[in-house]
């Protein structure tokens, strides 16, 4: 197994994490980062289940602001192309090295940190741990740090700011609705797209694909796309599959195949899994995925993440199910 360090990645972790303007403040409990002993998971971050033993009370995720310059406040205007790649990374490996000397003085001091890493695949049985830093636009870590600590932290010599990230709530149960049209109700942009009658899953006439034509509205009918991603669980409900009975697309060498929503299928990725970790299914099925809801039977595919009701019964499906 090759592992990889991805270490030059921060401005996705600016735009991922919704800050409480409160800085160091506590919270709602449910919004944000609070861990327990009981509660800790490697999943979350690697070494997070000791630190939470060590620290015998509940820790904080918090994104620490140092005060080093960021990227863009340095004198980069003038960089364009591989040498500004060269540059940015090269400064991100620079605010890395006082990061990880600020993380020994914030331990030394008696503030224990625990900066935020996680391994996660990174396709052909590969993996890539992910350091949550970042350098472009400030000078930050995402780090644990014990609850009572928290003002001690934010007073630590070169600490700029102290913010508790929320945990991000998704609402893709609603997300198609804002995508359809500029209408003033949802309703009515349904009905502008899909007309009066909604087609939104398999036709039943065609195997597990659409129907040759829409009874009114469009939802996709006749259009071909292509995702290459991490890969395609066809065996998800969203694609029509119902686990290992699903019919299979054509998969190269066989020169055919029987599934009518996911026609073709090519490894890129780990010949172990359909999908490296989910994303290339989270695209295609935002892009055409079939509605699934609280009655969309479980199933269990071996070696993979089960399928079934969405939680709370959700209606989901992507933009053209068809």
């Amino acid at each position: 197994m090759i592992r990889h360090s991805l270490r030059a990645q921060p401005l996705a972790l600016a735009l991922l994490l919704a800050l409480d303007p409160a800085g160091a403040q506590p919270v709602a409990n449910e919004h944000r980062n609070l861990v327990t002993a009981a509660t800790a998971s490697e999943s979350e971050a690697i070494g997070l289940t000791a630190f939470a033993k060590s620290q015998h009370e509940p820790l904080v995720g918090v994104l620490i602001e140092l005060d080093a310059p960021a990227f863009t406040a340095t004198d980069s205007k003038g960089i364009t192309g591989k040498a500004l790649e060269r540059a940015a990374t090269a400064h991100h490996a620079k605010l890395a090295r006082v990061q990880d000397d600020f993380i020994a003085r914030a331990n030394a001091a008696g503030v224990p940190l625990l900066l935020r890493t996680k391994t996660v695949p990174a396709g052909k049985g590969d993996t890539m741990r992910i350091e949550y830093r970042l350098s472009y636009l400030l000078d930050a870590i995402v780090a644990y740090v014990p609850e009572s600590k928290l003002g001690a932290l934010a007073a630590l010599p070169g600490v700029r700011n102290v913010s508790q990230p929320a945990r991000t709530r998704f609402f893709l149960d609603n997300s198609v609705n804002y995508l359809l049209g500029s209408q003033n109700t949802i309703g009515a942009r349904r009905l502008a797209v899909y007309g009066a009658t909604e087609e939104l899953g398999p036709s039943g006439t065609n195997g597990n694909g659409p129907a040759a034509t829409p009874v009114n509205g469009f939802e996709g009918h006749g259009i071909n796309i292509g995702v290459v991603d991490s890969g395609l669980d066809y065996e998800h409900p969203m694609f029509g599959g119902t686990g290992a009975t699903s019919p299979l697309p054509q998969r190269p060498p066989a020169a055919s195949g029987t599934n009518r929503k996911v026609t073709y299928w090519y490894n890129l990725g780990s010949a172990a899994t359909l999908d490296d970790f989910g994303h290339g299914r989270h695209v295609a099925s935002t892009a055409a995925g079939y509605v699934v809801d609280g009655n969309t039977p479980n199933v269990v595919p071996p070696g993979s993440t089960p399928f079934g009701p969405t939680p709370g019964g959700v209606r989901m499906h992507g933009v053209a199910p068809q």
